[in-house]
């Protein structure tokens, strides 16, 4: 009976010691996981078809000349069957010269967007930005290593334009930036849809600063 008893004792004592050493393991051993892997955007798609577009040096050819529906179809081409989109180009004409303390530029508006006059001033006093001889903005004192921004989107109408600047004292480099921004698109977009916007940059023509934002405009 003893031994009976001291046998069943053995075996349970091995039963736990069992227990006890793969729950042990279980706790070492790494657990194995799979790798989450995130599911493709709508953007994600718009994005890579872009790229591709941009690569092969389709979608600047499209985007200098103004082809808002080349782009459109492209894409169309190469996005899934159930993503729409709507494109529009955003230009982005730039003119950098040296401030003087009387400065003159003769520029053309066709249809604009918006239009600013940056300056970047080293050591300045008493500006005054006019557009046709109209006062568009002032800036009294001076400024030391400073920029301001003029906006003259409302000042400078279609046609033929004068930029005038005037400074009271100019020390060092002075110099004044006019921007003029035009969008060319569609912008005519379904109602009860959810847009996403997805922006991209290309470079503007040969040897002329125009940088071009496209905007893609998707829903599914």
């Amino acid at each position: 009976m003893m031994r009976s008893k001291k046998g069943f004792t053995h075996t349970l004592e091995s039963i736990m010691a069992t227990f006890v050493v793969l729950g042990f393991l279980v706790l070492i051993m790494p657990v194995s996981q799979e790798p989450s892997v995130k599911p493709r955007t709508i953007t994600t798609y718009v994005h890579e078809a872009l790229r591709y577009l941009d690569a092969n040096g389709m979608l600047r050819a499209y985007a200098i000349s103004g082809n808002t529906t080349g782009i459109s179809s492209e894409l169309d081409s190469i996005l899934p069957a159930w993503i729409s989109n709507n494109v529009t180009i955003t230009y982005m004409n730039s003119t950098v010269s040296s401030l003087s303390t009387n400065s003159e530029y003769n520029f053309t508006v066709d249809d604009i967007d918006y239009a600013y006059v940056y300056l970047w001033l080293d050591n300045a006093t008493d500006i005054s930005v006019y557009i046709n001889d109209s006062l568009a903005c002032i800036y009294s004192g001076t400024y030391l290593s400073q920029s301001k921004e003029c906006d003259i989107t409302s000042d400078a109408g279609d046609g033929d334009n004068r930029l005038k600047l005037n400074a009271t004292s100019l020390k060092f480099v002075n110099r004044y930036e006019l921007r003029l921004w035009k969008s060319e698109g569609s912008t005519n977009l379904p109602e009860n849809k959810t847009i996403q916007t997805v922006t991209y940059f290309v470079a503007g023509e040969d040897n002329i600063y125009r940088p071009t934002e496209i905007f893609v405009q998707v829903w599914g």
